[in-house]
């Protein structure tokens, strides 16, 4: 994605490699929002360095030309070329007033959906999965989430689950060292 440097990069928080039932070696990447309101908004438009903002309140603009886009242009970014190979997304034609369906909180799912292409074109693993953690009473995200969801071609690259729900999906894995992590992981939020 070319996007690490000392000050920025996308990264998961979470990231469990496990075999499926069929025995395909597989990873899970997971964005962890136990108590934050919001996931990260776009960095490209946010910054003071960004003198085309008006470009990014154009969403049909950025959808038909993503040079257009502050992490295209200036950062050099590789974002939507990965968006436009991995066939992930399908952008409806939109009114004028839309902006860049990626300037809010869907900046950091799509950023972190897009690392998850990126490693599987790697080739080490079949499959990448992308999931959301939240606290069961963090309904703050839902919005967030409702949009992005709405954005994704193919439903099943993504999932929304609460804390509890993922600590009884990561149990059925079997590992012992996921075990064992689970145990730390339930202690450490006190989840039962």
């Amino acid at each position: 994605m070319k996007d690490h440097t000392p000050q920025a990069g996308t990264d998961a928080d979470v990231a469990i490699a496990y075999y499926n039932t069929s025995g395909e070696l597989s990873l899970w990447l997971i964005e962890h929002k136990l108590t934050e309101d919001e996931f990260t908004r776009c960095g490209g438009y946010r910054t003071s360095k960004n003198k085309k903002k008006d470009f990014c309140r154009d969403g049909n603009l950025i959808l038909s030309d993503h040079g257009k886009c502050y992490y295209t242009y200036s950062c050099h970014y590789k974002y939507w070329e990965i968006t436009e190979e991995s066939n992930l997304y399908a952008f409806q034609s939109r009114d004028r007033s839309m902006i860049c369906p990626f300037l809010g909180g869907e900046n950091q799912l799509w950023r972190n959906q897009l690392l998850g292409h990126s490693i599987k074109k790697l080739g080490q693993f079949k499959n990448v999965h992308f999931s959301v953690v939240h606290h069961p009473d963090n309904h703050d995200l839902d919005e967030t989430v409702s949009s992005y969801v709405s954005l994704l071609r193919y439903k099943s690259v993504f999932s929304c689950l609460t804390s509890k729900e993922f600590i009884k999906a990561a149990k059925t894995v079997g590992s012992e060292g996921l075990k064992k992590w689970v145990s730390w992981y339930s202690d450490l939020y006190r989840i039962r």
